[in-house]
């Protein structure tokens, strides 16, 4: 206010830029892994925005970030649904502008058996059951099962692989039942 002025108004908006670190995530199977998202500027409270993926069904989000009061930085955890690829999404219009990251899913690999196995009718043989890559923290189990068990029966119905390891510690045995 200014003596013998007209008051005037004027509108001002706060802004801020957010970014993905990093920008590209890869992930191998059906997993979770965070994305750092980092703001221009110490927020000082807490600040909610929005996250989005362009394909659910490959990788998903929450709805929401979250940064706490004092802060730059808030943890996007990526879900992996199916292999493919996704883009992440995070914004709060007008205010931070959109911000994106890639999400690719690979496949952990194959499972290879053995083909065209003979064994005697009341007969046993192992069957190498093998990953093309090595098994994942937290390791795999393999169910297996015979299409015919009247003929051949598969014991047992799953096997473990440990963690960075291609094969079972022990194979499982097929047996000869039927002809």
């Amino acid at each position: 206010l200014a003596i013998g002025f007209t008051p005037g108004t004027g509108t001002v908006k706060v802004t801020a830029t957010a970014a993905f670190s990093p920008t590209s995530l890869t992930i191998s199977g059906i997993a979770t892994q965070n994305l750092t998202l980092t703001l221009s500027a110490i927020t000082p409270t807490a600040l909610t925005i929005n996250l989005s993926s362009d394909n659910t069904g490959v990788a998903t989000v929450p709805a929401t970030a979250t940064f706490a009061a004092n802060t730059t930085t808030a943890t996007v955890p990526v879900t992996s649904v199916a292999k493919g690829s996704a883009t992440i999404h995070a914004s709060l219009l007008p205010s931070i502008p959109d911000t994106t990251a890639t999400v690719t899913v690979t496949s952990l690999g194959a499972i290879t058996l053995p083909s065209n196995v003979t064994v005697g009718l009341g007969q046993s043989t192992p069957l190498t059951v093998t990953l093309s890559a090595a098994a994942p923290a937290g390791g795999v189990i393999v169910t297996l099962s015979s299409s015919d068990p009247s003929k051949v029966t598969v014991m047992p119905s799953s096997v473990t692989i440990a963690a960075g390891q291609t094969t079972p510690a022990v194979q499982p045995q097929i047996s000869g039942i039927n002809i």
